[in-house]
């Protein structure tokens, strides 16, 4: 089974010095913390689809950045947790069950209004503080969210309590 799940795509870019640089196959993938059979180079001619043709799974797709701001992909629950209270949403992906979505689902679902950072800031508060009732209402919000997102005509219908709203 195939253990790609990311498309890199290297590339120029203009550094904060104004001048162009290009980032390589094998420095992009080592900027992000890849493994060699994690990823596969993204062809931007053919440019077909966004899917992995080896699996059918969809990939994630990372590039160079003019910022410098690059992050290590996710290997544990707790550093997915902090990309995502900063604000990057990565599915963090294990073994050969589909792997983890970010606590709103972010990584997966693409919302019209995304998560605010004090939303999840409040959350993340939560679960270092262990609140049970916090976390649950965070999670009912976050799935009724998603659920809205993916079916915006309804056919889903989700009850709860005064805590699940967004705001």
């Amino acid at each position: 089974m195939s253990e790609i799940h990311y498309a890199i795509h290297p590339g120029n870019i203009v550094a904060q010095d104004g001048n162009v640089h290009f980032v390589g196959i094998r420095e992009l993938a080592e900027l992000y913390g890849l493994k060699p059979e994690e990823y596969m180079v993204w062809d931007e001619v053919l440019n077909v689809n966004m899917i992995n043709p080896l699996t059918g799974d969809r990939l994630i797709h990372l590039y160079p950045k003019e910022d410098g701001s690059y992050f290590k992909v996710p290997r544990r629950a707790d550093d997915q947790l902090k990309l995502w209270a900063e604000g990057i949403s990565l599915h963090m992906l294990s073994g050969d069950d589909g792997g983890v979505c970010c606590p709103d689902f972010s990584c997966c679902i693409e919302y019209a209004e995304p998560t605010s950072m004090s939303v999840r800031e409040r959350f993340v508060k939560a679960r270092d503080e262990k609140d049970s009732r916090a976390i649950a209402s965070f999670l009912s919000m976050f799935m009724s969210s998603a659920l809205l997102a993916e079916y915006p005509n309804g056919g889903v219908t989700i009850t709860g309590g005064k805590n699940a709203k967004l705001n």
